[in-house]
């Protein structure tokens, strides 16, 4: 910068030189000697403006740098939050990585007890086919039992032991039935994987025994007392006609019919009767038992006249028919079908079983870059990941907004993280670098008022021809 009264220390003649008076011309040396010394001092002045301003822009260029590398710190605080984000996300993906694994350790472990689960019901229907066929086998031996009461009974107790055989016999029918459901298969199924062949109707008619051979006439027995006989000694008189009469009461007037009742809960099973003679303190077999109901033979009585044939019944309606007229609609299969129960309720869950060991540790990013190959610290791994900037592609079109991400963390966490500590105010002072060095001062600038009177006095007084004095630029 130029101070406005600098003259030039030139002096420009053209045409003819003015004589000045002498005390002019000493006062123009004087002016020409000032403006040589102003000239120098402006020249130090500008040197040293030029140097402030060169100091100034190097100020500028270090406010710049820093800037610079406050803004490098700042992407660093970035990138370091988007390499935790990044290890987060990692370590959240191995957490996964370990609840799979769990999962299928946990599937294991129910596919397995499946597998045990169906090894015992497979192991339980063998069982319960295997009772069907011994409950049928013992069906088939009490109807024979049957038959042999009825040839050899003579009187009314053979024939309440027959009675007694053949509820013992339908409670074994009974129990292959129900073997039979539970084993998971049809009865009809069981006696076709025995090598049987046929249709329903073939199995129905195979389940029935044919008459067995009459067996050996046991030994006579004591002779029993008559149903007539125990009638009188129970303090009854009268005849046996009287007896008989007094078998039969007199009718009763037909009550009216009642609402049917709420189908009551399944009792308890009862003891057989082989089982309530044991518990009454006999001892023997099921057959020593069937023989102990037989009592002693009776006197043989006359013979009586042959009456005549009777007529041959009616055939029985089966099983399926009965089902159908009682409202059903279906095939045999579908009769077959009905007799299985509803499945019951699911049993209880067991316990969870015991925890499966840890597994190794697997290993980390930065180790599988080393075994790669690789070779450097963990900063050369991270800068390693970040590829360089490709073309920009063509802008696609805008996709669905994406599910919100789990929020980052701060630059002021993150420097925490770093190992610092203090408050925010604290952080943000430490992104300010140190205060620069200050500049040298500058040449106090001064008005020279001689000069600017000396320049009035010219303006205003003689001047030599030709001689210009002029501002320097």
């Amino acid at each position: 910068m130029s101070s406005p009264l600098d003259f030039t220390n030139e002096r420009i003649v053209s045409g003819e030189v003015e004589t000045f008076p002498p005390k002019m011309n000493s006062v123009m040396d004087k002016l020409e000697s000032y403006s040589a010394e102003r000239n120098e001092k402006d020249s130090e002045v500008d040197q040293k403006a030029q140097q402030a301003a060169s100091s100034a822009q190097q100020a500028e260029t270090a406010a710049q740098e820093a800037k610079t590398a406050k803004q490098n710190a700042q992407n660093a605080a970035l990138q370091a939050g988007e390499h935790a984000t990044t290890a987060a996300s990692i370590e959240g993906r191995l957490n996964e990585a370990d609840q799979l694994v769990t999962q299928t350790q946990q599937y294991a472990q129910t596919a397995q007890q499946a597998a045990q689960n169906a090894v015992s019901a497979n192991q339980t229907a063998i069982q319960n086919t295997e009772l069907a066929i011994q409950a049928a086998s013992n069906a088939q031996q009490a109807g024979q039992d049957v038959q042999a009461s009825v040839d050899n009974a003579a009187d009314t107790a053979a024939q309440q032991a027959a009675s007694q055989v053949t509820t013992q016999m339908q409670a074994y029918l009974t129990q292959a039935q129900q073997a039979a459901s539970s084993a998971g298969k049809s009865a009809y199924q069981i006696w076709l994987d025995n090598g049987n062949t046929g249709t329903e109707a073939d199995f129905l008619l195979a389940i029935k025994g044919g008459i067995g051979t009459q067996g050996a006439k046991g030994d006579q027995g004591d002779d029993g007392l008559s149903a007539y006989q125990v009638w009188l000694n129970a303090g009854n008189t009268g005849t046996e006609a009287d007896f008989l009469s007094s078998l039969k009461g007199a009718d009763g007037q037909d009550g009216a019919d009642g609402q049917n009742g709420a189908d009551g809960s399944n009792g308890n099973d009862g003891l057989s009767a082989y089982q309530v003679w044991l518990n009454a303190g006999n001892t023997g077999t099921e057959a020593d038992f069937l023989n102990s109901l037989k009592g002693a033979d009776g006197q043989d009585g006359a013979d009586g006249s042959n009456g005549a044939n009777g007529t041959d019944g009616n055939d029985g309606l089966s099983a399926y028919q009965v089902w159908l007229n009682a409202g059903n609609s279906g095939t045999e299969a579908d009769f077959l079908n009905s007799l299985k129960g509803a499945d019951g309720q699911d049993g209880a869950d067991g316990s969870n079983g015991a925890n499966g060991t840890d597994g190794n540790d697997g290993l980390s990013a930065y180790q599988v870059w080393l075994n790669a190959g690789n070779t450097g610290t963990e900063a050369d791994f991270l800068n390693s990941l970040k590829g360089a900037d490709g073309q920009d592609g063509a802008d696609g079109s805008n996709g669905a907004n994406g599910t919100d991400g789990n929020d980052g963390l701060s630059a002021y966490q993150v420097w925490l993280n770093a190992g610092n500590t203090g408050t925010e105010a604290d952080f943000l002072n430490s992104l300010k670098g140190a205060d620069g060095q200050d500049g040298a001062d500058g040449q106090d600038g001064t008005v020279i008022m001689q000069q600017v009177a000396n320049e009035a006095a010219w303006n205003s007084g003689p001047k030599t021809a030709g001689v210009i004095y002029y501002w320097a630029a």
